[in-house]
This record gives structure tokens, sequence and C-alpha cells, in this order.
């Protein structure tokens, strides 16, 4: 007879932090320049296994930054 093994109930978290960086865009059809800062992200996760087929999750995001500009000037 085949033994099935039980899940652990594990519980994990992942936490991830992540950058993104733009550069200068001046190839508009109104000879423009636009810009963007760079935009920051915090992300993370917390997992259990419930059963050997459910687990439950809960996610958090979290954005700062990424301003915009047009010919140096803030765009709000």
């Amino acid at each position: 007879m085949r033994s099935i093994s039980m899940p652990t109930k594990q519980t994990s978290f992942e936490f991830i932090p992540m950058a993104y960086f733009f550069s200068e865009n001046d190839d508009t059809p109104a000879d423009d320049t636009l810009g963007q800062g760079a935009l920051f992200q915090l992300e993370a996760h917390l997992t259990h296994d419930l059963s050997q087929m459910f687990w439950g999750s809960l996610n958090v995001l979290y954005a700062f930054g990424g301003e915009t500009s047009k010919n140096g000037e803030d765009q709000d």
C-alpha cells in the first residue's frame, strides 16, 4: 500500500523590492521632452498551506515615485 504524505502546513514569507528607471523621450510629434522619475515598489506575500489541496495568501504591493514631467515641468 502506498502512503500519501500530508503537507506540513508550512507558512512562507516573500519580500520583493523592485526599481524601474526611465530615460527621457524627446521623439514626440510636438517636439516635447517627456520624462519620468524612478519608480520603486515593495511587494510582499504571506502564504500558508491549509491542506493538501488548498492554501491561502495575503499580498501587499506599495509603489512610490514615478513622477512625470513635460519639457522639464512636473505633471501632477
